[in-house]
């Protein structure tokens, strides 16, 4: 895998819009889930390294957290998204509530894609008609796009 583009990595089955959870280890729990189901692994094993690299930090950017972790067995990264509602504190550096975190998991054998696939979200959140978009709607599918594709960003500004 050279490049990795968003449409590499989600699908929008693992694009949750709108999570309830109590605490940091029920978020982490689910989008570990999501992860587990499409890559043939067990939800304990994906869980397990993302508890693990949970000390690693977060990117904190106003209230969005990107986790990332390696998961022997995996074939290619994957990403899971959860828009949190009510916002949660996943105690982020900037000690901002988090309501959109998101889990990176890929293969132990393929560190590059990992880096790579790291670079292609980071680069996608970090826009702010990204963020606010997923903000704004409790669709799944708008939330799949708003993250894989910037022809909605074409069409607000002709509009």
């Amino acid at each position: 895998m050279n490049s990795i583009t968003m449409t590499d990595l989600l699908i929008p089955e693992r694009v949750l819009p709108r999570l309830r959870a109590p605490d940091r280890t029920t978020v982490l729990r689910e989008l570990a889930a999501q992860i587990a189901r499409d890559a043939d692994v067990s939800v304990e094993e994906v869980l397990n390294e993302v508890l693990v690299a949970a000390d690693l930090p977060f990117m904190p950017r106003g209230g969005v957290s990107l986790l990332h972790t390696l998961v022997a067995g995996m074939e290619h990264p994957m990403v899971a998204v959860a828009r949190l509602v009510p916002p949660l504190n996943l105690e982020a550096a900037d000690g901002d509530p988090t309501d959109i975190a998101i889990l990176l998991a890929s293969p132990t054998a393929r560190p590059q894609d990992h880096l790579r696939a790291l670079a292609c979200v980071a680069r996608r959140l970090r826009r702010y008609d990204v963020r606010d978009l997923i903000r704004g709607t409790n669709n799944r599918d708008a939330i799949f796009i708003a993250l894989t594709s910037d022809e909605w960003s074409a069409n607000l500004s002709t509009a």
